[in-house]
């Protein structure tokens, strides 16, 4: 499954016949929906970075 921000004009989607409701404007569809779902206007959730750990940070910075 992935996570997709819907447009704003979208309420539910529907994908190899099966309904996803949108909520929050985002959207959790099978992987393959996405491809298509692009063409409307979906876009990838953006993922926060991880934070590097201590040890990569102090490394980095000396």
């Amino acid at each position: 499954m992935k996570t997709l921000i819907a447009p704003p004009e979208f309420e539910v989607v529907s994908f190899g016949g099966e309904t996803y409701p949108v909520q929050d404007g985002k959207v959790s569809v099978p992987d393959e929906a996405a491809p298509y779902l692009y063409q409307y206007g979906f876009a990838n959730e953006e993922k926060p970075a991880k934070p590097k750990s201590a040890k990569a940070a102090e490394a980095a910075t000396s």
